[in-house]
């Protein structure tokens, strides 16, 4: 059986567990079988030897079993031949992952993550599936800070994706269960190659809510885990206009007070399957290129020198917070006029000794 995991922070993963195996059941063509009989019995019916008494009685007694093995083969085909697993196992399948997920932060010490209301997992796995690919990056050559935006998210995410093969009808919902056992398994405590970038994944603290997608088919199952940063309540998320972008609301603790802002930009272009099956495509993804810092606005009498700065420097209208609530608005003009059109995702950071942002949202400039 073969599996294959990506992380935000890795490389892809490609494992293949000779010793987990689930037999794959042989596929039949029933056009193939039903000509073959008939080509059998054509065969047999038109020897030059048989009495021509006889033979009349043959041809009936061909017939009853050319539709006896046809029937038996349709029904062998039925039984035999994975086609999409029922929908009833779907939500089933989504708490059994869930459930995983929060086993392991458990014995971590860390609280429980829920279920988002964004569906950019499960979006993601079923175009992975419906596409045969397997990448962070769609065919739009979006990446998940993106796909979640389109998704309706106002938080951030980072995103554990996998699939394995080697699925059978029979029985599929506790096979299906194992794989998904196996894959987590495999991200937890088999990592070390790709520097524990799907364990840290799961196991941060600052993750609240997750995203599951599963999407299944003859016997391949995909995995998205985006794992969510949910810590905001917005009282304004005006994004629209980049001439005057305005935030504000307030956080779910004192240590998720936002204290940097940064601008990443990307343009991307359509992506073939065979793109997507090379790198940088196969691999792991950022944000895109860090092109610009946001800062609160200079104290009185002071002003920010930019001069050999590496990036665009955008000082804030209003930079301000109280307790755990907050307003920014500043103006993406600048960096705008500065690459033209593309997607530039904004990514706040809290003022707290880490990298994981509070926010990471995409704006389309076209």
């Amino acid at each position: 059986m073969t599996f294959f995991i990506h992380s935000k922070t890795s490389t892809a993963l490609r494992f293949k567990y000779y010793h987990f195996r689930l037999h794959f059941s042989k596929r039949y063509s029933v056009e193939e079988e039903r000509q073959k009989n008939i080509s059998q019995l054509d065969r047999y019916i038109k020897t030059p030897s048989t009495p021509n008494k006889h033979k009349r009685l043959l041809v009936l007694l061909a017939v009853i079993v050319l539709l006896a093995l046809t029937l038996f083969t349709i029904a062998y085909a039925i039984n035999s031949t994975p086609n999409i697993a029922p929908e009833a196992y779907y939500d089933e399948l989504i708490l059994y992952a869930l459930e995983l997920i929060n086993i392991d932060r458990a014995e971590h010490g860390l609280q429980s993550v829920t279920l988002s209301t964004i569906n950019s997992g499960q979006l993601h796995a079923e175009d992975m599936l419906k596409n045969n690919y397997f990448s962070h990056w769609n065919q739009d050559g979006h990446t998940p800070d993106m796909r979640y935006t389109l998704s309706g998210g106002q938080g951030a995410i980072t995103e554990n994706i996998a699939y394995s093969t080697g699925l059978t009808h029979r029985n599929f919902y506790n096979k299906a269960k194992a794989t998904l056992e196996r894959l987590q398994y495999l991200m937890m405590y088999d990592d070390a190659e790709w520097d524990w970038g799907h364990r840290d994944n799961i196991l941060n603290s600052i993750h609240n809510k997750v995203s599951i997608g599963i999407a299944y088919q003859d016997q391949c199952i995909y995995l998205v885990q985006d794992f969510e940063n949910d810590h905001i309540t917005w009282d304004t998320f005006s994004v629209s206009d980049p001439n005057q972008i305005t935030l504000s609301g307030t956080t779910s603790h004192v240590d998720y007070i936002p204290a940097r802002l940064f601008v990443f930009y990307s343009n991307p272009s359509p992506l073939t399957v065979n793109q997507i099956e090379n790198a940088p495509y196969n691999g792991s993804y950022n944000p895109g290129t860090l092109i610009a810092s946001i800062v609160p606005p200079a104290r009185s009498g002071y002003y920010y020198n930019w001069n050999n700065y590496p990036l665009d420097g955008i000082e804030a209208n209003i930079w301000s917070q109280t307790n755990t609530s907050f307003q920014i608005s500043f103006s993406l003009t600048k960096t705008i006029n500065n690459h033209q059109k593309g997607i530039y995702t904004l990514y706040l950071l809290s003022g707290s000794n880490t990298t994981d942002p509070l926010l990471t949202y995409s704006i389309w400039i076209t």
